[in-house]
């Protein structure tokens, strides 16, 4: 045999050995890939058989081909059972077409989410679901995801029902942080006589009261932008023009990052309570404050002057003569005259924080603030004034043949401690020489 017969032959055996090996290689190659789909395929079952969503695969007439027992556990249902049945079949009446429809869907998107529908399971029992479906890629199937939502809508109608009782029950309003109205409640719109277009977008001043002073919402404004929570009454106006008083509690809002996005009032109509309160402390005859009122916010009054660095004045007034005037004309006489003074006082005060009473019989107060003693002065001497301006016939006023009055007035000092009944017997007994030294006039301590 010759060298290059030799030569040749180990040529072959080489090239024999190799395709062996690659054949060896491509057989393990397989045999590997085998073993990974075999264990991919493993784990996509165990995660299959232990998802607690309920997973089935449908044909294009929503018949069950297969279902993991999740599925069979939701349905109450064996494998066999529902390999005789279809989804549309399963579903409520008037979810069946609503299945249909949506399967033509997922058919021309290849994927529809969320869908919720009832479902009606082996027992008789409807159980709501919100299913995911995916056209497989074969074209002829569809991947269902069923999640069982029956204790989420249970939960969601019981809220629902809630807010609407809320809503149609309890005063709420929220705003941004510049006051603009962002949601109100039926109960709301119903009590203030606006609906809820008129008011979404509007700035919350649209109920303000003109009667309420704007300091009392400057304070209010300053508390709640510190983020406090506000707790206060408020005597707000209705779109027809009349006022309803609530009781309101103010809190901040935060978004989901904790940033504060704006306020939400809680309220809580107190118009009659307040009905009720303004008969107790309102003089009957003359729809004034009454003495007990009086009694009840001397201090409080009193304190507000210091804080405002105000001088806080008391005039004590008498009706001239008014025995002698019941005596001539009679006592409904002198009731029509109580009431005219009365409305006279109420007139001349022009501050929220300023108040008039009738105390007793002819005798009435008057609580005001003012700068300086020489202005308590002028301003007493006004409503003497006015009332003299009424002109009340009295023929029996040894003065002047009309109605007039004589006063006792007391500025008060604020930074001492203050006695009610100490400051009421000063003012009455510069009162008392208002009238013995020749009545109307007014006597300043």
């Amino acid at each position: 045999m010759s060298s290059s017969d030799k030569l040749y032959i180990e040529q072959l055996k080489r090239e024999l050995e190799r395709e062996k090996l690659s054949k060896l290689e491509t057989e393990l190659i397989a045999e590997k890939t085998t073993l990974a789909l075999y264990k991919e395929k493993t784990k996509f079952q165990a995660i299959v058989d232990t998802t607690k969503d309920g997973i089935a695969i449908l044909d294009l007439e929503t018949r069950f081909l297969y279902s993991n027992d999740s599925y069979l556990h939701m349905t109450g249902f064996s494998k066999e059972e529902l390999l005789t049945k279809s989804c549309a079949e399963l579903s409520v009446s008037e979810d069946v077409q609503r299945v249909k429809n949506i399967l033509k869907e997922v058919i021309k998107k290849g994927f529809v989410e969320n869908f919720e529908k009832t479902c009606i399971v082996k027992d008789g029992r409807k159980l709501g679901v919100n299913l995911s479906l995916s056209l497989l890629p074969d074209k002829n199937k569809v991947l269902l995801v069923a999640k069982d939502i029956t204790i989420q809508k249970k939960n969601k109608k019981a809220l629902d029902e809630y807010i609407k009782i809320v809503d149609q029950n309890v005063l709420i309003s929220s705003t941004d942080l510049k006051g603009n109205i962002t949601y109100v409640s039926e109960a709301f719109c119903k009590i203030c006589g606006y609906s809820k277009e008129e008011l979404l977008g509007q700035n919350h001043n649209i109920i303000r009261h003109p009667d309420v002073d704007k300091n009392f919402y400057k304070k209010m404004w300053d508390s709640i932008k510190l983020s406090m929570i506000w707790n206060g009454e408020i005597k707000n106006q209705k779109k027809n023009g009349d006022f309803y008083w609530v009781e309101a509690s103010i809190s901040p809002t935060y978004d989901e990052y904790g940033e504060k996005n704006g306020y939400t009032s809680i309220r809580h109509n107190i118009t009659d309570k307040k009905a009720l309160e303004k008969l107790s402390i309102t003089d009957g005859l003359t729809n004034i404050y009454n003495r007990r009122y009086f009694d009840e916010i001397f201090l409080k009054v009193i304190n507000s002057a210091k804080r405002d660095k105000k001088i806080e004045c008391f005039m004590l007034i008498d009706i001239d003569n008014f025995k002698l005037y019941n005596d001539t004309y009679g006592h409904q006489g002198g009731d029509e005259v109580l009431i005219q003074i009365a409305s006279t006082l109420k007139s001349s005060l022009h501050r929220t924080d300023d108040y008039c009473f009738r105390l007793g019989g002819e005798e009435f107060g008057v609580l005001f603030k003012t700068d300086s003693k020489e202005k308590a002065i002028e301003f007493a001497n006004k409503v003497k004034t006015n009332i003299e301006n009424l002109q009340i016939e009295h023929k029996e006023n040894s003065i002047t043949k009309h109605i007039t009055i004589s006063a006792g007035l007391v500025c008060i000092k604020t930074n001492e401690t203050i006695n009610l009944n100490k400051i009421y017997k000063q003012t009455d007994d510069l009162l008392y020489k208002a009238k013995n030294s020749g009545r109307n006039r007014i006597l300043c301590d």
